[in-house]
Order: C-alpha cells, then structure tokens, then sequence
C-alpha cells in the first residue's frame, strides 16, 4: 500500500494496531496526491447553514495542505471564532492558538519536528525538539514514522551540513534510547552515502555519532564493540581461539592487539614500514603473523609483543597470512601471484 490520502492512511494504521496485515508502504504521494478538497454547497442558493464546529472538535491538517480549484475557497463550517479572517488565517497558519484547531495525524508529526529540528536556531529551540521527537517515540505507529522520516531526510539531502547531520543523528539516538526492536530499519547501503562525511570528519564527535546510528538504527549492523586507536584505515582483523584477544592491522603502519574485555590494546602498535594488509593468530594465541605493503611477513610474540622473525621471498605486496592450527606453517598470498608455505622456525618457504 502506498502512503495515501490520510483518511485511507488513518484506517490502514488502526489496523495494523489491531495486528491485521499490511502491506508495506511504497513510496510517498506528493502532496497534492495526499490530499483533494472538493466544494461543497457551491450552489448560488442552499438551504440551512453551515455546520457549527463545536468546542473541543479539529480541523485536519491536510485542510492545509490541501489545494482546491478556487484559491479563495472558504469552507461553510462556522467556527466559534467570528473573525472573518479566520479560515485564511487558520490556511496561513497565521491564526492565534492555531495547535488548539488543528488536528494533526502522526505522520506530519514527524515530519514537522525533523524539519523543526533542522530549522532550530539556539538551545531553547533544540531542547523543545527534542522533547517533541521523544514525546513521538512514546506510543506507535510514532517511532516508525519518524524512524523513515529521519531516513528519507538523510538521503534527500545527502549535502546537509555535517553540524545539521550530528544534530539530527544525535537526536533521534537519544529519543529511541536503543529501543529500536519494532523498528523496521534500512541497510547501511541505504544510507552510507549520507554518514560518510560524518564518518569522514575529523571531528571524534561526527565520527562517534555516525557510527552509533549504523550500529543502532541500521539493519546490517549490529555492533558489540569498538575499538579506537588505528589513525589510518583498518585492513584485516583477527580474533584469538578463546575470544579474549582481537588483532588488527592498519594503513597506518602499524599492528594492534586488543583486549576484549577491556576494549585497550596491549602494549605499544607494532610498527611496520609500510601499510599491514593481513594478520593472522594461532589457535593457542602466542604468535602473531602480519603481512605488509613491503613485501616481508613478520612474525611477533603475542605475550612479549615484540618481533620474533621476519619471512623473507615475495617480490611483490603481501595481501594475504594464515596458520596452520599445529603453529608449525604459516600460508602467505601475494600480489606477486605466488602462494608460499613457509616454515616459521627455518625462514624458508617452499
């Protein structure tokens, strides 16, 4: 089903609430799509008057949004205001005490406060946002609608401003509080165009926050840990047999062993010459083996974190380390197109 007029919208959401099946929705109607205001009581001479609208009854938004052949249309509903400006006004949104006729479905409340948010200028205005996305998340189908309307904002405007992008990212994390499992999410494909300045930034902050929507509020991503310190893009990761240790190597020359309890690496980075395209620990996590953008395959000490061998014989990048599960060979790729067998011990490979 797609987005539609929002009376057919109203009843799909009701039913959904009941548990009935709905079909996904499609794609979003422009907007004189959502909504047609037909004339009433057009003819020159009518019988009766028009309906009192009385206390307490609204007005539905889309009598905003809506477009209708005659500019000047005014609806024969009387309000219990006299002013004759009034349905101008109320069209304007120009009328005093305008939220207290409106009637406004979920689905533009999420819409207006993201475009409120990215509109806000000071605190004050921030922290009433804020307030108005969590006030959204509290009962369905509100999370869900604003959860898209977030989404489509980011890729509708993949240019944003990096600052406006943290506001927004930042926001909707904290009103979803990492209550996202009735959440229908994207893939990070979706959306990764948009994150990449964040991800980009050399801002912590912009990086911290784009991470934390991928692994909160995107599907493929489900993110336990993290870990920070590498300065240059990370090649290769490898995980020791008990799970305790993770090793890592980086364009930034250098090799990293963490702990994963802790979430810090052990001793200082193994410096390399050149950038670490592979790790590989063995299952009794005592030796380390990398290979790197110059050609050599190194060999450490995973308690002493110190070089224990080099492995000379490639012509060429090393891509690729593995161990044998006895420790006693050690498999190398390169982009020389040789496979080589080394024996650890002897520095010889065949």
């Amino acid at each position: 089903m797609d987005h539609s007029r929002p009376p057919l919208r109203w009843m799909a959401l009701q039913a959904a609430e009941f548990s009935l099946c709905i079909g996904s929705f499609v794609r979003e109607l422009l907007v004189e799509e959502q909504v047609q205001l037909r004339e009433s009581l057009t003819l020159p001479l009518h019988l009766g008057a028009g309906r009192k609208i009385h206390a307490g009854q609204k007005i539905h938004y889309s009598f905003i949004l809506g477009k209708t052949e005659s500019p000047n249309y005014i609806p024969k509903a009387r309000p219990t205001d006299p002013s004759p400006t009034f349905w101008t006004d109320l069209r304007n949104e120009d009328l005093p005490g305008f939220a207290q006729w409106i009637e406004t479905d979920i689905f533009y409340h999420a819409a207006s406060a993201v475009t409120k948010l990215l509109a806000s200028e000071g605190a004050a205005e921030e922290a009433d946002t804020r307030k108005h996305f969590k006030e959204i998340t509290k009962n369905p189908p509100g999370p869900q609608f604003l959860y898209e309307e977030v989404i489509e904002t980011l890729r509708r405007e993949p240019n944003l401003e990096l600052s406006a992008k943290h506001l927004l990212l930042q926001t909707t994390i904290d009103a979803f509080q990492g209550s996202t499992s009735e959440l229908r999410l994207v893939r990070l494909s979706q959306v990764y165009i948009s994150l990449k300045g964040l991800l980009r930034s050399t801002s912590p902050q912009h990086r911290k926050v784009a991470q934390d929507f991928q692994c909160q509020l995107t599907r493929d991503v489900n993110c336990l840990l993290e870990f920070e310190g590498h300065t240059g893009l990370v090649r290769d990761v490898a995980i020791s047999l008990d799970g305790k240790r993770i090793v890592s190597g980086s364009d930034d020359k250098t090799i990293r062993i963490w702990d994963v309890e802790t979430g810090m690496y052990k001793g200082e980075p193994l410096g390399h010459r050149a950038r670490v395209n592979s790790v590989a620990i063995s299952q009794d996590g005592k030796c380390i083996v990398s290979g790197d953008a110059d050609w050599m395959i190194r060999i450490w000490d995973a308690e002493t974190v110190e070089q224990s061998g080099v492995l000379e014989g490639h012509t060429d990048e090393v891509w690729s380390v593995a161990i044998s599960p006895d420790g006693r060979r050690i498999v190398s790729g390169s982009r020389d197109k040789m496979v080589r067998i080394w024996d650890p011990n002897m520095g010889a490979s065949s």
